[in-house]
């Protein structure tokens, strides 16, 4: 299985040594530090945040790349303070994306053989998404519905090699 990790906020730790490898690394002459440990606390975490910053617009650009290629369809699972329940909804911007996603703290994106997966966390539990492209035969049976907001036309489309194709984002 080849998995690509194209997004993902969650390993603080893992980004924090990065920061402060990077910093110590290009920049101890600057500021005369001796050791790693002479890093400021503050500059790691504003290099922490400008790392997570420039990995995020890489994503952006990827999924309007994807976009303008044709609508998109997300579904799968949130988890919330009665249960888990099923949801999607098609994407037509990423702003449409940023809707559906926004209530997730933590967020990972990844490319796994193809298939785009979201996961995500958040106070209630963790979300779980896959997004697929429509094709041809797949929008118009999504319009012949009116594009409703229904469980079984999602699951139709997302399931039926003839409505929806892996959007394949590493490749793009």
């Amino acid at each position: 299985m080849k998995e690509i990790i194209i997004y993902d906020n969650t390993n603080h730790e893992e980004r924090y040594d990065e920061a402060k490898d990077f910093l110590f690394g290009t920049r101890a002459e600057d500021f005369d530090w001796q050791s790693i440990e002479d890093v400021p606390e503050k500059m790691i975490y504003d290099e922490m945040s400008f790392m997570e910053g420039l990995d995020f617009q890489y994503f952006q650009d990827k999924m309007c790349q994807l976009i303008a290629n044709g609508i998109c369809i997300i579904m799968g699972t949130c988890q919330r303070w009665n249960g888990r329940v099923s949801c999607g909804r098609f994407i037509e911007s990423f702003d449409d994306f940023l809707s559906f996603v926004d209530h997730l703290d933590y967020l990972t994106i990844k490319d796994r053989n193809g298939h785009l997966i979201i996961d995500g966390a958040h106070h209630d539990g963790n979300d779980s998404y896959e997004l697929k492209i429509l094709t041809k035969q797949g929008f118009q049976y999504a319009d012949r519905n009116e594009f409703a907001h229904t469980k079984e036309l999602h699951e139709k489309i997302m399931n039926t090699r003839a409505y929806s194709k892996l959007p394949k984002l590493a490749n793009l």
